[in-house]
């Protein structure tokens, strides 16, 4: 057939091709790793000591783990997500994040942060789509469950054009501690996050 033809047939074929990807199940994953130094592994003072104003300006001599320390860490993350069409409006879709950072010689710093997602995402019409989603995952430390945390997500996306499209999206998470041995009391840091925002993507 002339080029003309050609364009066009190959034009349809693409079209068909896309359409068949996106009733696809997609799966997708990666995997990270990294070393360095960290110079405050403990997020903590340089000061052995402090004054308590409330005392007195009593002096008070802070425990080692209390004062700042570094270490070389070596840390690795890992993820896998699946996305799976309902229909050619509904999308559902679930993914799993592990995140693990251990130190050298400071092991009571160790981190290991779970994050479990699932949710659908929502077309509607030709311009606009809705994701909606939860949450779930919870932080050790040393080894020890440090805390927990749950929430909803959810994101609205419109598109002006191909080059251009606007994206709300917005959080609210709840971080609870784990009262152990280690970390008795902690009950008391329990806190509630809200998170909004937009951006502009223009291509």
């Amino acid at each position: 057939p002339p080029a003309a033809a050609r364009a066009t047939v190959n034009k349809y074929l693409d079209a068909i091709e896309a359409k068949a990807q996106a009733n696809e199940t997609r799966v997708t994953g990666y995997l990270e790793g990294s070393f360095g130094h960290d110079s405050n592994v403990n997020t903590s003072t340089s000061q052995g000591q402090v004054n308590v104003p409330v005392l007195g300006n009593l002096p008070f001599t802070l425990s080692q783990a209390s004062i700042r320390s570094e270490d070389y860490y070596a840390a690795w993350a890992g993820g896998l997500n699946v996305q799976h069409p309902l229909n050619e409006t509904i999308k559902l879709y679930a993914g799993v994040d592990l995140r693990q950072r251990g130190n050298m010689v400071q092991t009571s710093f160790d981190t290991l942060n779970l994050m479990g997602t699932a949710g659908g995402v929502f077309t509607i019409g030709q311009q606009d789509s809705l994701k909606l989603g939860l949450l779930d995952g919870q932080y050790s430390l040393g080894s020890v469950r440090y805390y927990d945390n749950t929430g909803i997500n959810g994101e609205w996306r419109h598109v002006f054009s191909p080059a251009n499209q606007l994206s709300v999206f917005g959080q609210q998470a709840y971080y609870r501690f784990v009262n152990s041995v280690r970390f008795a009391g902690m009950s008391t840091q329990d806190f509630d996050q809200s998170v909004l925002g937009a951006s502009w993507l223009h291509v």
